[in-house]
């Protein structure tokens, strides 16, 4: 490109040492090389996403102008219902600038049905493209976490933000098992934060978060995103392959000739989930715009009901109609819930712990079968 910008379409070099693996067999081989070969995006997915990011994008946060701010969301059908709440909440709150890109050919078919959406029902058909129809990203149907298949999924998401970079537009990228409580896109776009090139989560002790980032189309997040996709290409055939330390490592190492204003956002206001579930903050529910529900391996939908952040309806089929994340202004233990499956309906804690802990809202016990359910607030029973 003429700003001297490697053009995202061009093939990423791997590491010599992922290809030249004695031990490597004549399978492995053709998978390594159909894993690693097309880390890239070609014409054919350009003409599927980019006229749906132009159309869906929203007013420009920057100080210094984009083309408009879009929200990108990837997934696969697995992860259906934690890709549903996400949407569900930003729903509710009159955000509609996101685009879904599946990974699978069902993921889109789901999420243009109807689950219940208020605002963004009109567009609703136009919020999902699946654009690797012609080029799956696996061969088996199934990717093992942190095998070469899988890791090339996960490199698909800086790819794109990259790529969507370079068209000009800022990008919010947003993991699948974030629950949306406010729009941020006012307070990115005030003096606060409108010059900032990068925008990251906190991840605490071990820094950014690569699960919910801005950045912006300027030559600086250009630079870390070409060099966080390299490092991750580097080590896609590794075990100790991670995204998380891939982005660390990239910022530390970027090109210091170009300036960079990246900055974390407040933890109050953009909780990972060692602050909100380890330390208890923000004490109040309402000062944050999401919360993230990282640093939780397992039961991740039984803790996000448990504290009201679950958007859809017992069954995981729909977008919840009376669901309020604030009812009661309870912040934390505020149903009677603590171990729960996704897509499947969550079981009542034992009336004895919700008895006997001292740890629960007075909203959950009323809507437990422990009490007289009739008082309970009716945006809390739906």
């Amino acid at each position: 490109m003429a700003n001297g910008i490697v053009d995202v379409e061009t093939p990423l070099t791997m590491a010599s040492s992922v290809a030249s693996d004695a031990d490597l067999t004549t399978a492995n081989a053709s998978t390594i090389a159909h894993a690693l070969s097309l880390v890239s995006i070609d014409n054919i997915m350009r003409a599927q996403v980019d006229p749906l990011v132009a159309a869906r994008a929203g007013r420009p946060t920057s100080a210094r102008g984009s083309r408009g701010l879009i929200i990108m969301l990837f997934s696969n059908s697995g992860f259906m219902p934690f890709l549903m709440n996400l949407v569900c909440g930003m729903d509710r709150v009159g955000v509609v600038n996101y685009l879904v890109m599946g990974f699978d050919n069902n993921t889109c078919p789901q999420m243009t049905n109807d689950i219940g959406l208020q605002q963004g029902r009109q567009t609703q058909q136009t919020s999902c493209v699946f654009p690797y129809a012609h080029r799956p990203l696996t061969t088996s149907g199934v990717a093992r976490y942190r095998s070469l298949e899988f890791n090339r999924m996960v490199m698909q998401r800086p790819l794109w933000i990259l790529h969507l970079l370079q068209q000009g537009f800022e990008t919010l990228q947003v993991d699948l098992d974030v629950t949306w409580l406010a729009d941020p896109q006012p307070l990115f776009a005030s003096p606060r934060y409108a010059g900032h090139d990068l925008l990251f989560q906190s991840e605490g002790g071990h820094g950014f978060n690569a699960g919910f980032y801005l950045a912006r189309p300027n030559l600086a997040a250009v630079h870390v995103l070409k060099h966080w996709i390299h490092d991750l290409a580097r080590q896609a055939n590794s075990k100790s392959f991670e995204e998380q330390h891939s982005l660390g490592r990239s910022l530390s190492h970027r090109n210091r000739s170009v300036p960079l204003l990246v900055e974390k956002l407040n933890s109050s206001q953009f909780p990972n989930g060692k602050i909100w579930w380890q330390y208890g903050q923000p004490r109040q529910k309402r000062e944050a715009y999401v919360v993230h529900c990282n640093w939780v391996k397992s039961n991740k939908k039984g803790r996000l009901v448990r504290d009201n952040l679950w958007a859809l309806d017992r069954e995981d089929k729909r977008c919840s109609t009376t669901w309020d994340p604030h009812a009661g202004e309870c912040s934390r233990h505020c149903r009677p819930i603590r171990y729960c499956t996704a897509g499947k309906a969550c079981p009542q804690e034992s009336c004895k712990k919700l008895t006997t802990e001292a740890v629960w809202h007075p909203i959950a016990l009323l809507e437990s079968t422990c009490v007289n359910r009739t008082a309970a607030p009716q945006a809390v029973l739906a």
